[in-house]
């Protein structure tokens, strides 16, 4: 049976390798499963008899286009010499494999690996024993995604340490990983465009006889603009400026409010802005003291920076938890606490 699986997968390789594909190699980040069957030859003094047929599976990742590593199964099958009857054959280890592209399809690459052998007759008791192996083989890609594969493997089990071989073929699907793009279009070359003409030259018209410019316009007189009106008592502009648990971040959604406060200033230039912060009930009274102030302090900045405010004409002062509008019993309440109250009052 052994014999026919093998004259079959030699005819396939032979005549993928002499057919003229364009392939790619190995690739970075791909994962690789590779069916396989072969044979597998005991050095002999093991008392087990070589039987025509071996298979297993093994289970890869590439980390580069040439270094990876496989998880490999196979099963072998015997008969023991000794005591009679079949005996089953499991081989479980991890390679590392090292490829060496020669070109875009064929790729040969070497092997070495740790694992173990466990030997279990049907009469008698199994055994298992650690092995090591090292080889290689030849990658032949008839896709990006799928290759034939040739391997051979020397194994030593270090039971009484044996020295096994095994050879074995097979199919490596990979998916997943970086595909090499498609190269990029030649540039078109455009021809260069035909030369411009050259402008015609007009003659200069004659000159006009020169007039003399009208007098100028006596200056109008410049009207004083009436001075801004002023306010003789205390305003109170309460803003709403709401704050984050915590916080003293303005945030950009009152702008627009500001602007007005701005404008508003400006327009009595002789008015001066007292701001005052606020928080809700939660926290410690030193705490809460800081963190209104903060909020006032943030209202100010925001004033002197993005309007050009005068900062002489505003002051901030922190109130902690003191004047609340609205019950701290709840979140919503909470939130209108939290707040930032400016009073416009006349200068002295």
């Amino acid at each position: 049976m052994f014999k026919k699986a093998f004259v079959a997968t030699v005819m396939l390789f032979a005549a993928a390798v002499f057919s003229t594909p364009v392939h790619a190699a190995p690739r970075a980040g791909c994962i690789t499963v590779s069916p396989f069957v072969g044979g597998y030859l005991w050095e002999g003094n093991e008392g087990i008899e070589e039987h025509d047929f071996n298979a297993g599976a093994g289970l890869g990742y590439m980390f580069t286009d040439k270094l990876g590593v496989e998880g490999v199964f196979q099963y072998i099958p015997g008969q023991s010499e000794n005591a009679g009857g079949d005996t089953h054959g499991y081989i479980y280890k991890l390679d590392g494999l090292y490829h060496f592209p020669i070109t875009k399809t064929i790729v040969p690459y070497v092997a070495a690996g740790l694992g173990g052998i466990t030997i279990n007759p049907d009469r008698g008791e199994s055994h298992s024993h650690f092995l090591v192996n090292y080889g290689g083989g030849l990658k032949y890609y008839l896709t990006d995604d799928l290759a034939l594969r040739a391997d051979v493997r020397h194994i030593v089990s270090f039971n009484d340490t044996y020295n096994n071989m095994s050879y074995t073929f097979g199919i490596v699907y990979q998916f997943g990983g970086r595909k090499k793009p498609a190269p990029a279009p030649k540039p078109v070359v455009k021809p260069a465009p035909a030369p411009a003409p050259k402008p015609v030259v007009k003659p200069a018209p004659a000159p006009k006889p020169a007039v003399k410019p009208a007098p100028a316009p006596a200056p109008k007189p410049v009207v004083k603009p009436a001075p801004a009106p002023q306010i003789k008592k205390e305003v109170t502009l309460r803003i709403k400026i709401e704050f984050d648990t915590d916080k003293s971040f303005v945030r950009p959604r009152y702008h627009n409010e500001l602007k007005k406060v701005a404008d508003y200033l400006k327009q009595y230039p002789d008015n001066q802005a007292v701001i005052e912060g606020f928080t809700d009930n939660r926290g410690s009274a030193v705490h809460n003291m800081k963190l209104s102030q903060r909020r006032a302090d943030a209202v100010r900045k925001y004033l002197v920076e993005k309007f050009g405010v005068n900062s002489e004409k505003l002051s901030a002062k922190g109130y902690g938890k003191e004047n609340p509008i609205a019950s701290n019993k709840t979140k919503a309440g909470r939130q209108k606490n939290r707040r930032v109250e400016l009073h416009i009052k006349p200068l002295k």
